[in-house]
């Protein structure tokens, strides 16, 4: 029977999100072949081999963290104390993103990332939801009149998040 993965409070499937894939190679720190790895790159200034994957678990314990000197997370906005932190940065996969991916926060901690969201549930925010989502993230002028050709994995990228304490919704955008 195989191993259960990880939970990621922070990102909690990151087999749906595609920042973590099947593979029958080993993990790069623990040596163990568990059948998942990260997708994605680490942030590191090491020079790491394409070679080997990082499993799930050790993204989860911290260990590819220490190990590799690195981050999974490239930036989020403020996200509260030290813990917290090195749990989202050192401990939960990050997500593919044009720019870097920038995680955002609600109720003073970070939100849950829920991927890309399909064609139908992006259309079915409302249009003033959208703007002030484009607004905030300085995307106004680049988005006017393509809201309407969003699909997921295009240029324009729309990635979905949600407060894990009062469930609102919170969008970023991001462009190539």
């Amino acid at each position: 029977m195989a191993e259960p993965l990880p939970v990621f409070r922070f990102h909690p499937d990151p087999v749906a999100t595609g920042s973590v894939v099947p593979t029958d190679r080993a993990c790069r720190c623990c040596g163990r072949c568990r059948g998942f790895g990260y997708a994605l790159r680490p942030y590191t200034a090491r020079d790491l081999p394409d070679d080997a994957p990082i499993c799930p678990w050790c993204i989860a314990d911290g260990s590819a963290a220490r190990r590799l000197a690195c981050e999974f997370v490239s930036d989020a906005e403020p996200v509260g104390d030290a813990e917290t932190r090195r749990e989202l940065f050192e401990r939960t996969p990050g997500y593919l993103s044009w720019q870097g991916e920038r995680w955002l926060t609600h109720c003073g901690r970070p939100c849950a990332y829920l991927g890309e969201p399909d064609a139908a549930r992006f259309r079915s925010y409302a249009p003033a939801f959208i703007r002030v989502v484009a607004a905030e993230n300085a995307f106004m002028e680049f988005w006017e009149g393509r809201q309407e050709a969003y699909e997921p994995g295009g240029s324009v990228a729309v990635y979905e998040f949600a407060c894990l304490s009062c469930g609102t919704i919170r969008l970023g955008l991001d462009a190539e």
